[in-house]
């Protein structure tokens, strides 16, 4: 290939990558030939953008081999050295850029912060000071600064910014910078002082006036704050940053109308800022009225279509909205909401067939066939229309009431029932008709008759089709081609539930399983693999230690060091979310898998495979059973598991066993605070002698169901668990369950040396930070348990669902 046709690849795979084209991109550098050095440092770049700095290390080196002389080279080199965790060959790399000119105006902070995550500080600290004595004295003591402030040295980073307010006095980014150091300190007022004085000094100083309605916001004067967040957006109308700031604090102060115009303003702006939707959702969850539009719609699509945003929260707004402003309203929310004696009359009203048209919205059916409904009353409609439908199907009037579409939404309905595990409450009636239906579809197929599609759609909305005898036949059917969410429907109930029995029987058995009441726990949960799931959490690639900082934002002092290609163990995986989940934002670590149930593994594999993500290692194993282990980890996450073993500071001690010297642990263990709903609803399942079967949990949620409204079961119970058969199981009717106060575990901490790292910071726990920080300002990496023992005791709910933390083990010494 001639030089010139080189250079015109190579022009267009740039063009490709600017534009955010990246998988065409690194297609057109492949296509050459490795001696290149500008192409090996594209698909370097490209690696980068992907979070992959092990592929992009390999890149670059590759480069640097072609052009050792090139400074840019050996500087992108060096950054993606730091990314992976090859901190003293990444030191290495940014000096040679520095000995070859490099003029890239990162390089001093990326070197700094280099030798800093080495523990070279202080030899940091005094290369910028010589660059500041050496070079502009403005520029580079900036650098220096803003490098104090990086690194948490607050103190030294004000004693320096006070240095050149003496020398310097009416430049006024250096009193901004002051206001960003004590805003850090907690010295808001002191803060904004300075904020004002830079705005003194220059009127047009957007950045400051967005500064000081943030330190308004620290100070709880929100009205300040957006007072001073709209002169911001009015100055600079077109930044999305102040859009999203001014939505954040109205949205603090109870203005949600407000705060969803900000929000909308920042997206469009910028459409791809995650951190813009995170806040839209957090606003429209928020918000108890909504108005339907095309443009609400499509936004809802957006967010749903993202897996960092489709929140089970997001997904029961969608319910909500749709079922109160698009759904038959009167069905819904009619006085009749639990028995719905009026179907007949509204379903044979020809002049309502737009009304019906509804129940087939395409964002209805997707969540119904994504995410389990834990709206009440939307539950009690479905199943209603569920039976009425039954009803209907064996009568033969189905096709007299069925709407255009209809089918479409018996489909969506069956894939619902199939994702809660046919929860819904059925009675002794409902059960006749659908062995007769059964009976009906069966004897069908056996004289070759053409199958009525919504009567298996019927079918499929009370027991899985995978277990019916004609399941080949319908699977094997010509008319599925055409017929509206059949095909979907037929590869949940069928196609899925097929490949994870295939699968179950190649799940490796890496231990025995002694214990009784591990036997007792991997029964329970082979009946169903719990929770069932669609798609992750999704959080974007990202290298370990800005993962630890991103669970750990408050962890300021001696943040875990922990290897770019971490081995992990996920103790007690379940159908993998976690595993999964650690597999997409750590792609080069090593994730070991294991739990007691192999229909939970076979589950996990399934999706696993389905994403085609390749680190993981899924194996069923009791952790009791780990002690000869020789394997050790970096991080083992073991969230909802201790607590359901006979003896869980044992187990504690097994995965401690596993764990590096210096290594971290994520745990997730019951509070006795939060539970008093679930330990009052425990006692009404024991008193009325309630079994786990599924019959015996329908009776028990009605019994939920019929209580008032004020009831402490129903009101602290009525959660996610509560609407779908294998949580609602493991929350009320577990074999073995143990809760924890906080001085318990930090006597389990103190007692093993183990360090407490903090709680992780997740979705929905964010106020709860900031309510904490308030009330214990002294605390803020919020490390004291005491502390949070107080904070519990005030707010009982905090950790209603689990502690979720982080401790570590000591190094070895």
């Amino acid at each position: 290939m001639n030089q010139s046709a080189v250079n015109e690849i190579y022009a267009t795979a740039l063009e490709h990558y600017e534009a955010g084209r990246l998988q065409e991109a690194e297609s057109l550098c492949l296509s050459l030939v490795r001696d290149h050095a500008k192409h090996l440092s594209l698909l370097g770049s490209i690696a980068m953008q992907v979070g992959r700095p092990d592929i992009a290390v390999g890149r670059f080196s590759q480069a640097v081999e072609v052009l050792p002389d090139s400074a840019d080279i050996n500087y992108n080199l060096a950054v993606a050295l730091m990314q992976k965790g090859e901190l003293e060959e990444a030191v290495s790399a940014f000096d040679r850029a520095v000995q070859l000119g490099c003029g890239q105006s990162g390089l001093p902070l990326n070197r700094a912060n280099a030798l800093h995550r080495t523990g070279k500080t202080d030899e940091a600290i005094a290369w910028l000071r010589q660059l500041g004595a050496d070079g502009d004295p403005v520029v580079d003591r900036s650098r220096l600064v803003e490098f104090l402030v990086t690194i948490k040295h607050f103190e030294e980073a004000l004693r320096e910014v006070d240095s050149l307010l003496d020398q310097y006095p009416d430049l006024p980014h250096f009193y901004f910078n002051k206001g960003l150091i004590l805003k850090e300190l907690r010295q808001g007022r002191e803060a904004i002082v300075c904020f004002e004085r830079a705005v003194e000094i220059q009127p047009d100083l957007t950045v400051a006036f967005n500064n000081i309605g943030a330190t308004w916001q620290d100070l709880g004067e929100l009205a300040q704050a957006v007072r001073f967040f709209r002169q911001a957006v009015g100055m600079e109308p077109n930044n999305s940053i102040y859009w999203f700031n001014l939505a954040k604090a109205c949205l603090k102060m109870g203005d949600r109308v407000s705060a969803l115009s900000s929000i909308r303003r920042a997206i469009a702006f910028n459409r791809t800022e995650i951190r813009y939707w995170n806040c839209y959702v957090d606003i429209i969850t928020s918000m108890s009225e909504l108005q339907v539009s095309q443009d609400l719609i499509d936004e809802l699509k957006y967010c749903l279509s993202m897996p960092e945003l489709a929140s089970s929260k997001l997904r029961k707004v969608v319910f909500i909205l749709l079922s109160r402003q698009i759904i038959v309203t009167s069905l819904v929310l009619g006085d009749d909401s639990l028995h719905y004696t009026n179907f007949n009359d509204l379903f044979s009203d020809k002049s309502l067939s737009a009304k019906h048209q509804e129940l087939s919205h395409p964002l209805f059916l997707d969540s119904l066939s994504e995410e389990i409904v834990t709206f009440p009353p939307l539950e009690h409609f479905l199943s209603a229309m569920r039976r009425h439908l039954l009803e209907a199907s064996v009568n033969n009037t189905l096709d007299d009431i069925l709407w255009n579409n209809g089918l479409a939404f018996l489909c969506a309905l069956a894939n619902q029932c199939f994702l809660n595990e046919y929860i819904y409450w059925q009675t002794e009636v409902e059960e006749k008709l659908l062995e007769s239906l059964v009976n009906r579809v069966a004897k069908a197929f056996k004289v070759g008759q053409k199958p009525c599609f919504s009567s298996i759609a019927l079918i499929g909305a009370y027991r899985p089709l995978w277990r019916e005898s004609f399941a080949d036949q319908l699977r094997d059917h010509p008319g599925l081609v055409d017929c509206s969410g059949m095909t979907r429907l037929l590869r949940i109930q069928i196609d899925e539930p097929r490949e994870e029995l295939r699968i179950r029987e190649d799940i490796p058995i890496l231990t025995s399983i002694h214990s009784k009441i591990s036997r007792k726990v991997q029964e329970q949960y082979e009946e169903n693999p719990y929770p069932r799931w669609i798609m992750p959490y999704g959080k974007p690639p990202f290298p370990i230690l800005n993962y630890m900082s991103t669970v750990l934002p408050n962890l300021i002092e001696n943040p875990p060091q922990l290897p770019s290609a971490p081995k992990i163990l996920v103790a007690g995986c379940g159908t993998g979310r976690q595993p999964i989940d650690l597999a997409i934002t750590l792609p080069a670590s090593d994730i070991k898998a294991i739990d007691l149930s192999r229909a939970s593994l076979a589950y996990a594999q399934r999706k696993a495979r389905e994403m085609d993500i390749s680190n993981i290692h899924f194996g069923q194993a009791d952790l009791l059973e780990l002690s000869d282990w020789q394997e050790r980890y970096d991080l083992i996450a073991c969230s909802g598991v201790l607590h359901h073993m006979e003896d869980p500071e044992r187990g504690l001690d097994v995965l401690l066993a596993c764990l590096k010297p210096g290594g971290v642990m994520q745990l997730g263990l019951y509070s006795e605070t939060a539970r008093q709903g679930v330990i009052a609803a425990r006692s009404l399942v024991a008193k009325q002698g309630y079994s786990s079967s599924i019959k015996d949990i329908r009776h028990f949620r009605q019994k939920v169901y019929a209580l008032p409204a004020d009831n402490m079961i129903r009101k602290d119970t009525m959660f996610n668990d509560f609407f779908a058969t294998s949580p609602c199981r493991d929350l009320f009717f577990h074999v073995q369950e143990h809760r924890f106060s906080l001085p318990q575990l930090q006597e389990i901490f103190s007692c093993r040396q183990l360090r407490f790292l903090g709680f992780a910071m997740f979705e929905g726990v964010y106020k709860v930070f900031e309510a904490y920080f308030q009330r214990f300002p002294d605390d803020p990496q919020g490390l004291s348990l005491e502390n949070w023992a107080v904070f519990e005791e005030e707010n009982p709910n905090t950790f209603s669902s689990m502690y979720q933390f982080y401790i570590q083990k000591p190094s070895m010494k």
